[in-house]
Order: C-alpha cells, then structure tokens, then sequence
C-alpha cells in the first residue's frame, strides 16, 4: 500500500478546481433511482454525499478503482482542504476503510471533530425501512451481474428460505428472518439485510450493510427480479450444455490467467426465455441474458449505481469456418470440436490470420511434443490449469522453448492429463504441429 502526501496548497487548488463542476450531484434528475441519492454520482466522481462523513455534515467526495491485481480509493473533503489517496496490490484490503479512518483521525487533530464517531452496532434501525416487505412479496427468482438467487417462503411466518444457481442447480444459500425495521437478515449476519423497491413495474432486492470502516449503512439495489419470457429459438438448443473456449485472448492474458478459459451456456427452469453464462472456473459467476434472437442473446439488467455493470450481448460468429461465441471482446469455440489426439498420432495447423489459439485435447494421460508453437498453456479435464504459472510463457516451465528472436529452436514437451486440454499460441499463419507419444 502507497499513502501519497499532498502539500496543502496543491490540496486547495485541487478543491477549488473540482468544486463547481465536479461536487455537483448529478443523480437527482435520473429517472432510475430506486435507492436513496446517497450513491449520487459527480463529474468524475463515484459518490459526492459520501455516507460516512454525510453523518458527521462533513462534505466528502470519493472515487473508488481497481483491477483483478490492485484496489484504490480517492477522498477528498473540500470544505476541510484534507485529501487522501490509497492504492495497493491487492482488491482485499479494503481501502475505503482505512481511508475513512486516516480522515476522521486527521479531522480530531485539526479540531474539526471533537472526537472520532461511534462505530455502527449489529441491530436494526427502530423505524421502519422504507424498503420494509412482507415475505410473500419479497418471493421470486432476481439476478444481478454475477449471481441468480430464489427466495421462497418458508415454513414459518416472516421467514424466506434463499437459494443460489450454483453448479447446475440450486443450493441452498441463506435463511432470512423479518426483522423490527422490515427487512429480512440472516441471524448469522444480522447487520446485513435485504428489502425491496419498486420502479413501475419492475422490483429490486434491495441490500443494507454496513460501510467497511462500520461508520455508516449503506442502501442498494442489490439484483433485479426477472419474470418468463416466450420459449429460446430452437437454434441455441444445440449450444446450450457444452463447453466453450476462450481463442483469441493473448497468453499474456489477465483475465485469462485469473479467470481460465471455459464458457458454458445453461438454462434455469423456472425462467423460460433466458439463457444463464457462466465464464470462468468460478462456478457462482453467472449471468442471465434474454434470448428471442437465433443468433443473439441480450442484456437484460438495469440496476442502479453498479450491480448491473459489465454487461454483454452474446452473439454467434461465423469465423475459421465454424460457429463461434462472442462475449464481450472475447470470442469462444466449442471444445469438442478441438480434436482428440491418440497415442502416436499427430496433428498439425496453420494459426489463422487472426493468431487465435489453438486447441488439442488428450484421449488419454499422454506426452504431447510441439513444434511451431510460443506458448501453450495445459488444462486438465475440469479446464483448471495444470501449470499455475503458465500464463506468464517462461521458457522453464511448460510453454515455450525459443531464442530471443522468437524462433523454435527446438520441440517443447508437455505432459497432459487425460482429457484435458492444450492451447497453442504462434505468430499468425505460422504452422504448429503436435505428436502424442506412443
């Protein structure tokens, strides 16, 4: 973690810079504003009424960031010329929180605050939630950008029983209980609750919980209720089920190192007219598109502030000479129709002028010998990597065995588990050639 010291006079031009435009909320006129405005975006900003100091009448603003390898946050309080900027390689470490903590403590110091504020308790507000809901009404199947749960009623009054799509099926996940305020929370985990809010005809799971540092609650809309749509065009019938492939990421790939390379397409009973993505190994990462289209599925989610992000169309591409899927920048091809390779036999390829990858699978545990390839990553039959550090092509693990200029100088071995999984990379129309050993 970097905590970065700004003299103050840079702190005041800063401050006076961003004041007339920036610190203006600019949520209040949106037509979807089913939370309170204290999630209200500024130019340039996540939040301009930042909960925690929005307590204490202290004006704050925040911007929030990060990536599958750092997480950071940005506070600046005008009124009190006090900045702070936090950013470190890691998403856990919850820089919002200390962030808070750093201010409210600066803030005692200079004699804006007598003291640093209480600490929010486990129990609920005595008045009731505007988000307050009866258990019948809250029953229904919602979904955000990565999760899809059911809540149902349970055997007792103002009791749900919540479940979670997961592997296939759903599992059970939580059992909520109303509490004083309305709101439904598990009793394992009482600070955190659940209610509902309504936009026209569409309802929202809404979510309270308490902010990282604990100095404020924080209200959202948390997933969006989903109702039938008519039956999925009977072309998606032979896509659904099967396991799909990432091809044209680069082996230096991020995402494709943290989140593996498998796509795969399901359906959920109880929702005609979708069709559930799930990309990646993490089995929870789910999203549901509306598919009335042969070739396309949409997005479907419109949730406030950031429960719908990262969303994406799925489309079928006709590319190489076979039907792809494309998803988000991503482009994706069937496993099975990545040949099988025997004892003995081999197999060989240009790279398409596109240089996406290559795929080989293994009938059996097998030693394969490539020649032509600059990196080949290896999954097992559950596309989980077999080599950790693959992603990153080092010629002393599995991927690679060339000089500086980029040429093979000699075949690479690579030993692969029955059924799994070979991805070659080469320069474009290179030929790449792999032997399984007898």
């Amino acid at each position: 973690m970097q905590v970065w010291r700004c003299p103050m006079g840079r702190i005041r031009s800063v401050a006076r810079c961003l004041r007339p435009w920036g610190g203006q909320l600019q949520a209040v006129n949106e037509a979807l504003r089913t939370v309170p405005v204290e999630w209200g975006f500024g130019l340039g900003w996540d939040d301009v009424h930042q909960g925690a100091f929005a307590t204490s009448d202290i004006r704050a603003w925040r911007k929030n960031g990060g990536t599958l390898v750092y997480g950071s946050d940005f506070y600046v309080l005008p009124d009190h010329e006090l900045a702070v900027m936090i950013t470190g390689t890691s998403t856990a470490y919850k820089p919002d929180a200390i962030a808070e903590q750093v201010l409210y403590q600066a803030l005692v110091e200079k004699g804006s605050l007598a003291r640093m504020p209480e600490k929010l308790g486990p129990t609920a507000d005595k008045d009731v939630s505007p988000y307050a809901v009866n258990a019948a009404d809250l029953q229904g199947i919602y979904a955000n950008y990565q999760a899809i749960f059911r809540v149902s009623m349970a055997d007792q009054p103002d009791v749900v029983q919540v479940h979670k799509w997961e592997d296939g099926r759903w599992s059970e996940n939580a059992i909520w209980k109303r509490r004083a305020d309305g709101l439904f929370a598990d009793t394992d985990k009482p600070a955190t609750a659940f209610g509902l809010a309504r936009q026209g005809k569409q309802r929202y799971l809404t979510l309270q919980m308490p902010s990282d540092a604990g100095y404020s609650r924080i209200d959202l809309a948390f997933a969006q209720a989903l109702t039938a749509q008519r039956p999925v065009p009977e072309a998606w019938t032979s896509r659904m089920g099967r396991t799909w492939v990432v091809i044209n990421e680069r082996y230096t790939s991020l995402a494709l190192a943290g989140g593996g390379p498998a796509l795969t397409l399901f359906a959920v009973p109880e929702l005609p007219g979708y069709i559930g993505v799930n990309a990646g190994l993490a089995s929870t990462e789910n999203l549901l598109l509306v598919a009335n289209e042969p070739d396309a599925a949409r997005m479907c989610l419109n949730i406030p502030y950031t429960m719908s992000r990262d969303l994406n169309d799925l489309r079928v591409k006709r590319c190489d000479g076979q039907d792809d899927l494309r998803f988000g920048r991503m482009l994706f091809r069937s496993l099975d129709s990545m040949p099988l390779l025997e004892a003995g036999a081999t197999w060989q390829a240009h790279v398409s002028p596109h240089g996406h990858a290559l795929g080989v699978r293994a009938a059996r545990s097998i030693e394969f010998q490539v020649e032509g390839a600059i990196a080949a990553f290896v999954y097992d039959a559950d596309l989980a990597p077999v080599y950790p550090d693959q992603f990153r092509a080092s010629p002393d693990g599995v991927v690679r065995a060339e000089d500086v200029s980029g040429t093979v100088l000699k075949p690479a071995r690579v030993r692969v588990p029955k059924g799994g999984l070979v991805l070659l990379y080469g320069e474009a129309g290179s030929v790449v050639s792999v032997t399984a050993a007898v």
